[in-house]
């Protein structure tokens, strides 16, 4: 009876295995790293403004203040001085000359307006259906902490909302138009304490 002929260990069979198993680790890796990974800057968040009509109707423009001069007076002195004593002797009938020196004034200009920081901003459409959202990009120095925004018509003046500026000087907001008539409006986007102010024009249409 012949010999039963032993099995022989399945080496090809092991090999693919462990060449399947690495494959898939390889595919999977990218995924993995992308997951335990964070992103260094999360991209801003766009704030939905509700601007209340203002109580009063202010220029949403700054205006720059005029420089405050100051007046320097020098005081006048009195200086009594006697005739000469040379040539004839005196007879006794002279007086004495009186001079007057005239007060001069120096006039200083002193600057009291802030520098002006620049300062820019954008809608995503000029004309709108109302009840539409309008977007709002701008972009300013990287100082500045915040930006008024208000909006006007020839009719309408909305109250000034403070807006918050992300890293870099960006900022961006948008407003729903729900509660605005039909018409041509401007945003305003002011650096508060400045003269620094930028606009963009819009106009809404009825729904």
């Amino acid at each position: 009876m012949a010999e039963e002929k032993k099995d022989a260990f399945p080496w090809v069979q092991l090999i693919a295995t462990i060449g399947t198993i690495v494959a898939a680790l390889i595919g999977i890796t990218p995924y993995i790293l992308k997951l335990n990974s964070t992103p260094a800057t999360e991209p801003p968040t766009i704030v939905i403004l509700t601007l209340p009509p203002a109580t009063t109707v202010p220029t949403p423009v700054t205006t720059q203040q005029t420089p405050v001069q100051t007046t320097e007076t020098t005081p006048a002195t009195t200086v009594e001085t006697t005739p000469a004593t040379t040539g004839p002797p005196p007879t006794g009938n002279e007086t004495p000359v009186e001079t007057t020196t005239v007060a001069t004034t120096t006039l200083m200009t002193v600057p009291t307006t802030p520098p002006a920081l620049p300062i820019s901003i954008g809608v995503n459409a000029s004309t709108l259906t109302r009840g539409d959202l309008l977007f709002a990009t701008g972009l300013t120095d990287p100082s500045v902490p915040q930006v008024s925004i208000s909006v006007n018509s020839s009719t309408y003046q909305s109250g000034i909302v403070p807006t918050n500026v992300f890293q870099g000087g960006e900022f961006e907001f948008a407003i729903n138009t729900s509660a605005f008539d039909p018409g041509s409006y401007t945003i305003w986007a002011i650096i508060p304490g400045t003269s620094s102010a930028a606009s963009a024009p819009f106009v809404i249409l009825p729904a």
